[in-house]
């Protein structure tokens, strides 16, 4: 009956430490499956945040490359268009020599135009861009209106001053483009006939003269000249059809505008070389300069002399 006791109790010890055993591991189980499904939402929660900073990121850069395409395109309008609004403005003048109600407004919308070009392309902000092209919306919309005010109300008399206005802004254009192409087309000529007649000095020349211009003007400006050196831009623009207003304003008026701006810029800034540049070529330029002074006035006088002996013959007939 001892025997027995002890055999149950043994039997009921190893019950209870197989149960306590059991026990042990379910919770060990239990506390691990809660471990890796704490650290499988850490991981995941770390991988969304890490998702979510990607895209914030990525829209970022999407919102600020958009920003600095917008910002250049603005300036780009800028450099390319204000030297031809500079031109419309001024031809425009003609609308506040008639009196109407209007006229304050639009003087006030000129004025602030006029101010916002007369800053550089490297002064102005993109919202004052942004703001620019505001004023020139609302300015074109008044003028049109007094225009049209004006012409009801017979104050222009028989002339149209519109049509007299862009044909003077026309003929002015094309003659300061004709202009300043002869005087840089003359440098240019001069130039590369010296490396011709001097090879040797060449190198020396033209490193000199391009980093004196290049010193002059920003990034753009200096690619332009470039073109303007070997003529590319000059005959591009020469060949440009403009045989009517439609195709003289779309495709020839912003261009040739910028175009004659920035070859005056180009003109002053070889003249200020000139000032500084020591050597051969200055000597050589002037000289090439009075050879053609002196041709242009033989040609002159050859003309004026046909033209005195067709008079004295037709008088003579």
């Amino acid at each position: 009956e001892k025997k027995a006791k002890l055999e149950a109790e043994k039997k009921a010890k190893m019950l209870a430490e197989k149960k306590a055993k059991l026990e042990a591991e379910k919770k060990a189980k239990m506390l691990a499956e809660k471990k890796t499904k704490l650290e499988a939402e850490k991981k995941a929660k770390m991988l969304a945040e890490r998702k979510a900073k990607l895209e914030v990121e990525r829209k970022a850069k999407l919102v600020s490359k958009k920003r600095e395409e917008e910002i250049k395109k603005n300036l780009d309008w800028f450099q390319m268009s204000s030297e031809g609004y500079k031109r419309i403005l001024v031809s425009d003048q003609y609308i506040f020599n008639f009196n109407n109600s209007a006229n304050n407004d639009l003087t006030i919308l000129h004025n602030k135009i006029n101010e916002y070009f007369e800053m550089s392309d490297i002064e102005i902000s993109n919202d004052e861009i942004i703001e620019l092209k505001k004023f020139i919306k609302d300015y074109n919309k008044l003028f049109t209106k007094i225009d049209k005010e004006n012409k009801k109300l017979g104050v222009y008399g028989k002339t149209n001053h519109y049509i007299k206005s862009t044909e003077i802004r026309k003929n002015d254009l094309e003659n300061d483009f004709r202009e300043i192409n002869k005087k840089l087309i003359q440098f240019i000529d001069i130039l590369n006939s010296y490396f011709v007649a001097y090879n040797h000095l060449k190198d020396e020349t033209n490193t000199d003269f391009k980093n004196f211009i290049k010193s002059k003007l920003n990034e753009n400006h200096y690619d332009y000249f470039i073109k303007i050196m070997s003529k590319e831009k000059i005959n591009e623009l020469e060949k440009i059809d403009r045989r009517n207003n439609k195709l003289f304003y779309q495709n020839f008026f912003w261009k040739a505008s910028y175009h004659v701006s920035l070859g005056k810029k180009i003109d002053f800034a070889i003249k200020e070389w000139f000032k500084t540049y020591q050597g051969n070529f200055i000597s050589y330029y002037n000289k090439k300069v009075y050879e053609l002074s002196i041709k242009k006035n033989l040609k002159e006088i050859e003309s004026k002399q046909k033209d005195e002996e067709d008079f004295f013959n037709n008088i003579g007939n």
